[in-house]
């Protein structure tokens, strides 16, 4: 076999090896696809009931009006008290609740109030005022509201140190009693009077975190 030959074959040969590497480098490409479904973080009011109760019974004294009214996105619960005398009691219910997947934990607790008293003048509460007597009851998530409560108490302040921290899973929901009642004791020194024809607006306000955000105060 001559030279030629040799490398003609020769060249084949790397031809052939050269084709089949080429062959065996083929390839397709595969995608994996994934979706993230977000939690959402989202716990809202619910008003539930307000009562009132004139003062001795008598239909025809209720003169005093309180209302409690949502905010369209349903994070503000605003009391107004109207026209309010000695005696007269009122009570508040709503609950709060989560509608997200996301677990949340409350925080921030703090009471906002306001006395606008006959003659215009307006003043910022930055406590319960002595003639106005407060007491509170609250019903954990699982709870049945309709029975005993799970905490009670009369200093509005307390409760904050049972809700502080605490977390609602979805669906879960904390009920909250708030009583009042307006009283005088023209007797004490200095005499605690409930102010004339002045308007009462307060609230409670609170923030709500990711769970795994909160930070103890």
């Amino acid at each position: 076999m001559n030279k030629k030959i040799m490398a003609t074959l020769a060249i084949l040969m790397i031809a052939l090896s050269m084709a089949g590497f080429a062959y065996a480098m083929w390839s397709e490409t595969l995608v994996i696809q994934g979706i993230v479904d977000m939690a959402e973080l989202d716990v809202d009011l619910s008003l539930c009931h307000v009562w009132e109760y004139p003062a001795d019974g008598y239909d025809k004294w209720w003169v005093a009006n309180t209302t409690a009214t949502l905010s369209a996105d349903n994070k503000t619960l605003t009391i107004t008290v109207e026209n309010a005398y000695p005696c007269y009691e009122f009570e508040i219910v709503f609950d709060i609740h989560c509608e997200g997947a996301m677990p949340a934990k409350l925080t921030n607790f703090d009471v906002w109030g306001n006395l606008t008293y006959a003659n215009g003048t307006e003043v910022e509460l930055t406590d319960v005022p002595d003639w106005l007597y407060t007491d509170w009851a609250l019903w954990y998530p699982g709870s049945d509201p309709h029975g005993p409560p799970d905490e009670y108490g009369y200093d509005l302040c307390d409760i904050f140190l049972y809700l502080e921290g605490l977390q609602l899973e979805q669906c879960d929901m904390v009920v909250i009693y708030l009583g009042y009642h307006i009283f005088e004791d023209l007797g004490a020194v200095p005499p605690i009077e409930p102010p004339q024809g002045a308007l009462l607006e307060f609230a409670v306000t609170f923030d709500a975190v990711q769970w795994n955000e909160y930070v103890p105060p």
